[in-house]
């Protein structure tokens, strides 16, 4: 019995080593990246913030003009217009956030890619419980990404049902 509980032990020492020296290697090549600060301090996140503050001025804009094309309607058609047209804006505004956070991911994906190589693994720093600051390759990446120009979505053209301009 003692012989049994030794090889099983002597076994289990064996693959707990065995997948030990795996995760050594890969520690060497293993990268943390800061989201937030790459949305924050990189160009593609400045741009990513002054595309949404145009596509926020043309939506707003779209609404002052709904607001003056039904100044004159009934009270209860005028509230039910503008709800709808704010509901559109707002659908809107959330889409090409979706987008211009989909640029800059993509744009940050491609060069923790290309850190990454056939054998790193980058991760998130908001995943991760704790980390070594030499594991962070948050600023090289965004070095990386301000080397290159992204490109946004065209701003939207806003208009409603009843406009000279086009349909809903």
């Amino acid at each position: 019995m003692n012989m049994l509980k030794n090889a099983c032990l002597a076994l289990g020492v064996a693959c707990g080593l065995l997948m030990a020296a795996p995760c050594d290697a890969l520690a060497a090549r293993t990268g943390i990246v800061d989201v937030n600060k790459v949305y924050s301090s990189s160009k593609a996140g400045k741009e990513a913030d002054a595309h949404l503050a145009k596509v926020q001025a043309v939506l707003q804009k779209g609404f002052a003009d709904l607001e003056k094309r039904v100044e004159k309607a009934k009270k209860d058609e005028r509230e039910r217009e503008l709800a709808a047209g704010r509901a559109v804006l707002e659908r809107q505004m959330q889409i090409e956030l979706a987008a211009a956070r989909a640029v800059v991911n993509k744009h940050m994906l491609k060069f923790v890619d290309k850190w990454c190589g056939k054998d790193g693994v980058a991760m998130a720093k908001g995943q991760v419980l704790d980390y070594g600051s030499k594991l962070d390759i948050t600023d090289r990446i965004i070095k990386d990404m301000d080397k290159e120009k992204v490109k946004f979505a065209d701003l939207p053209v806003v208009s409603f049902k009843g406009d000279k301009k086009g349909k809903k």
